[in-house]
C-alpha cells in the first residue's frame, strides 16, 4: 500500500513536474512549427496543422487527467496534507499550451485567407 502523507504527495507533486515538463516540450513545438517567417504569419501545411491540433488534444486529455488524479490524490491523501495538492502549476502550462496551439491554427487559417483574398482582389474581373 502507498502512504497517505508525505510518500503520496511527493509522488503527486513529481507527477505534476513531470507533465509541466511535458506539456513545455509540446508547447515550445507548437511555437517552433508556427513561427512566422519575414516578418509574416505563416500558413501551415497540413501536416502541421494536424500536429498542432493533436497538441490541442494531447493537453485536453491531460487536463482531464490531471482533475481525475488530483481529486484521487485528495481522497487519498492525509486530511492534514489535502490543501497542499494543487495542480495549479500543471493546469496553467496545459491551459498555455492549448491557447498557442489554437492561436497557431487561428493564424495558418487566417493566412490561408489573405493569401487567397489577395489573388481574387487582383482578378481583373470585367474581361
Amino acid at each position: 500500500a502507498v502512504d497517505t502523507g508525505e510518500t503520496l504527495l511527493h509522488l503527486a507533486a513529481a507527477f505534476q513536474e513531470a507533465l509541466v515538463n511535458y506539456v513545455e516540450g509540446l508547447h515550445k513545438h507548437v511555437v517552433e512549427l508556427s513561427r512566422p517567417r519575414g516578418g509574416t504569419a505563416r500558413a501551415l501545411s497540413q501536416a502541421e496543422e494536424r500536429q498542432v491540433a493533436l497538441v490541442v488534444n494531447t493537453c485536453d486529455y491531460a487536463a482531464d487527467t490531471m482533475d481525475q488524479l488530483e481529486g484521487t490524490v485528495r481522497k487519498a491523501v492525509d486530511p492534514a496534507l489535502v490543501e497542499q495538492v494543487a495542480y495549479s502549476a500543471a493546469r496553467d502550462a496545459v491551459d498555455s499550451s492549448i491557447a498557442a496551439a489554437q492561436a497557431a491554427l487561428a493564424a495558418s487559417i487566417l493566412a490561408k485567407l489573405e493569401f487567397a483574398l489577395n489573388s481574387l482582389s487582383k482578378t481583373k474581373w470585367a474581361e
